[in-house]
């Protein structure tokens, strides 16, 4: 119980700031998450722009090509 009064302690300015604004980093936290998805997918690209554009791909939720081959 004490390390949580001090985990609110610590925290009290943003967890005040929360009450006053009613805003929070979940979108950011949204994006760096779809970027880190990527980026472990991305084992094989041979080029960063390659990666740059797999991240523009996803983070812009563009349609995926149509493809002749269906993968499972």
């Amino acid at each position: 119980m004490r390390d949580f009064a001090w985990l609110v302690k610590r925290h009290k300015k943003g967890i005040l700031n929360y009450f006053r604004a009613r805003v929070t980093n979940a979108s950011v936290e949204g994006m760096n998450r779809k970027a880190k998805v990527v980026s472990q997918r991305a084992y094989g690209y041979g080029s960063v722009p390659t990666f740059q554009l797999a991240l523009y791909h996803v983070l812009g939720d563009l349609p995926m090509p149509e493809t002749t081959h269906k993968f499972l």
